[in-house]
């Protein structure tokens, strides 16, 4: 996603009063968000750790290629090994873009410091890669693996009231609690491949029951930063220890509603140039700040329609903006994702038509009610 130039609209559309065939953008690389592996891995642990690579892929995950896992040994040899999105062997869901590899102890050769990093590649070509991670290589065996007891959850959160959810899991290790690497959840919606929303749960008295050191992780989610979407989600929380071993996952069903009724959106603001020189051939970003009293993930879509001068309308209209959280390599691009403030980057060609340009800002909801109209002129000059 990253290392290409990111070009969202063809300016040719909004500037030109006679709208050309577009040119095909240039592809999009895939992009290696995180990664997680223990901290340890042991040479005679035979079943081997399970190391974790999050893929996004601009084109869908149907296009990776490939996801490869190379080890740095400590004797500095380099070792790859496929990783898979199967659903199997630690794998939680198969093409949800989350990549897993199990490592076997023996592949390590000897005891000292060792590194991991990922690489992915898609259809055409295009590739990247992770940040890399150490690992301390031990001699001997791992321990046991940690097991959740037991996950406590609402059975419905209100989406569009403000107030904390408290999300509790018994953990215990037959090596001690003090073994325990990290607690982690993921919350999916339902029929979606890749999760919404992750963070980890702690048990330092103040996240969790109260109690610190006691077994029970826990985190305080606000209910304004779960998505929005009326329906049903699930969450998943899972249990690592030092040695790199990891539990069974528990699973919790959950209904997110309203407690009041459905409304429109509101564009509350937007931002755009007033003014542009056509001679500039400049790239610039429109932004509009958008709010829903049922919540951020009420919105389907932000939108603009553009009409050249002379009140004739694109024939590409509505242009949509997005919330993603991604910039091109020159800065250009939605600062924060989900923040509420969409982002479209645009381009003015110097053969571009002078004089006003008009955009329509509006968004629609999930049900189809849609917000108030924000207009905002451009004037192109030469």
């Amino acid at each position: 996603m990253y290392g290409k130039t990111l070009i969202f609209v063809l300016p040719w559309l909004l500037f030109s009063c006679v709208e050309s065939i577009p040119v095909q953008p240039e592809a999009q690389a895939p992009q290696v968000l995180r990664m997680y592996a223990p901290a340890a891995a042991f040479l005679g642990d035979s079943r081997g750790i399970l190391v974790h690579a999050a893929v996004s892929e601009p084109q869908g995950v149907q296009d990776i290629a490939v996801v490869t896992l190379h080890l740095i040994t400590p004797a500095g040899e380099n070792k790859q090994l496929d990783m898979r999105d199967d659903g199997s062997d630690g794998d939680i869901i198969a093409a949800d873009g989350q990549f897993v590899a199990r490592v076997p102890g023996s592949l390590w050769s000897s005891s000292g410091k060792g590194a991991l990093y990922a690489a992915a590649a898609d259809l055409e070509g295009n590739s990247a890669v992770s940040d890399t991670l150490s690992i301390a290589i031990r001699e001997g065996e791992p321990g046991a693996e940690p097991v959740l007891q037991s996950l406590l959850f609402p059975d419905t959160v209100y989406v569009d009231s403000s107030y904390q959810i408290l999300l509790l899991a018994s953990v215990h290790d037959p090596d001690g609690l003090e073994n325990i690497d990290s607690v982690g959840y993921a919350l999916y919606q339902t029929y979606a491949a890749s999760p919404s929303m992750t963070g980890l749960l702690v048990d330092d008295g103040a996240g969790d029951d109260g109690v610190a050191g006691n077994g029970i992780y826990g985190v305080a989610l606000s209910s304004t930063s779960l998505p929005g979407v009326i329906g049903t989600s699930t969450i998943l929380v899972r249990a690592y220890d030092a040695q790199g071993n990891s539990s069974n996952p528990l699973m919790r069903e959950f209904f997110s509603g309203r407690l009041i009724g459905n409304v429109a959106p509101v564009i509350e603001q937007v931002f755009a140039p007033d003014s542009l020189s056509r001679a500039s051939n400049a790239t610039f970003v429109v932004r509009a700040r958008v709010r829903d009293r049922n919540g951020l993930g009420d919105i389907k879509r932000v939108f603009f329609n553009s009409f050249l001068p002379g009140g004739t309308p694109s024939s590409q209209n509505p242009f949509l903006l997005k919330d993603d959280g991604v910039k091109d390599n020159n800065g250009f691009g939605d600062a924060v994702a989900g923040d509420g403030e969409y982002s479209l980057t645009l381009q003015i060609p110097t053969t571009a038509a002078t004089g006003e340009y008009r955009f329509e800002f509006q968004a629609e909801d999930r049900t189809g009610l849609v917000s108030n109209k924000v207009v905002h002129i451009l004037r192109v000059t030469q």
